[in-house]
């Protein structure tokens, strides 16, 4: 059986693991140096928000409540977890379906979008990490289809 310190180390570093795979996927500057390197895309966050809804879930034994559980998974490494939860494109937290059974859910439930996003459309992320823009009309359909997943 493992161990919760165990648990813990390897929750920490699925997290470190992540957080080095957004800053690879913005990519590097090819001015070869000074330059700044590019944010990461709220697609690239919205995967993060999956990632460490999973490891928020492993860690507490049940799918996380609340923004709070999500930003103790990032505190270890970042003193502002809030950061990794806030859309880029409108600077709105993203929105979460709490409570998901991760056990039971279909790879395509919707975890977690941009609460305005722009131009009407707003991004949102699937369990299987997948991203894509959608309406208000389709944001609201696919939360209440994951809702059901509870």
């Amino acid at each position: 059986m493992i161990g919760r310190s165990t648990t813990t180390a390897f929750s920490v570093s699925a997290l470190l693991l992540c957080l080095a795979t957004l800053a690879a996927l913005a990519g590097c500057n090819e001015s070869g140096g000074g330059g700044k390197v590019p944010d990461a895309s709220d697609g690239d966050m919205l995967r993060g928000v999956v990632t460490t809804y999973r490891n928020a879930a492993r860690q507490l034994g049940r799918p996380p409540k609340d923004y709070s559980e999500l930003e103790a998974i990032y505190a270890p490494v970042s003193s502002n977890p809030a950061e990794y939860l806030t859309s880029k494109r409108d600077g709105e937290k993203f929105v979460v379906v709490w409570g998901l059974n991760l056990a039971t859910a279909p790879p395509d439930t919707v975890v977690a979008y941009e609460k305005v996003g722009v131009d009407g459309k707003r991004m949102l992320v699937t369990l299987d990490g997948y991203t894509r823009e959608a309406s208000e009309t389709e944001i609201n359909e696919l939360e209440e289809k994951a809702k059901a997943n509870r």
